[in-house]
């Protein structure tokens, strides 16, 4: 009769003789699907994060500002343009009135 010990023994593993031929060594069976999932996830992040910092941008710059204060500048640069023609003029025909220009003594 078998003794109680005996019966609540987990199974010796069988070992083989010096020099027979080794079994096949067990494969572990592990569930990779959740990090296959993961994986996908982090490509498909990845992609939309390249698609996004993919952007060209071209900058657009209005430049109505300063073609104001151009158009400003031009319009003055002109009046006082006109404002020098006519002093030279009003400049000339004071001096023939008056008769500052002459060539020797003023005799009357």
């Amino acid at each position: 009769m078998p003794s109680a010990r005996a019966e609540t023994m987990a199974p010796q593993p069988q070992l083989s003789p010096p020099g027979a031929a080794a079994e096949t060594p067990a494969q572990p069976q592990v569930d990779t699907s959740q990090l296959d999932q993961a994986k996908q996830k982090a490509t498909e992040a990845g992609q939309q994060i390249k698609t996004s910092l993919d952007v060209t941008a071209a900058p657009q710059v209005d430049t109505s500002g300063i073609d104001a204060a151009l158009a400003k500048v031009r319009e003055l640069s002109a009046a006082l343009s006109a404002i020098g023609a006519q002093a030279r003029v009003a400049a000339a025909s004071i001096a023939r009135g008056s008769g500052a220009l002459h060539d020797g003594y003023e005799t009357r």
